[in-house]
């Protein structure tokens, strides 16, 4: 959640609102407090699922593979080079309440 934007209940808020928003989470989830950490509980919706999958690697790419044990996922640990796009920071967490 930190690569995210802000910390904390508010920030996760923020963030998983605009994954609701896109339709990659049910519209049922929770935020809370848990030892001073914010806990996040999101259930992927079955466009969610796919995207997550087809961004691992993971074929053929349907919404159940994402419970399947035995689905391998690749991890990226480099980003490749991205003709014709930016990087921009996530917004603030004023900008992201406002939407």
């Amino acid at each position: 959640m930190n690569a995210l934007g802000p910390s904390g209940v508010a920030g996760v808020t923020a963030n998983i609102t605009v994954l609701a928003r896109e339709g990659l989470i049910a519209e049922e989830w929770r935020v809370q407090s848990h030892e001073g950490q914010a806990v996040a509980e999101v259930r992927p919706s079955g466009i969610g699922a796919e995207f997550f999958l087809w961004g691992h690697g993971a074929k053929p790419i349907t919404a159940l593979r994402v419970i399947d044990p035995t689905t391998e996922l690749r991890f990226l640990t480099e980003v490749p080079d991205a003709p014709n796009t930016t990087l921009i920071n996530p917004p603030s967490l004023e900008e992201a309440s406002s939407a």
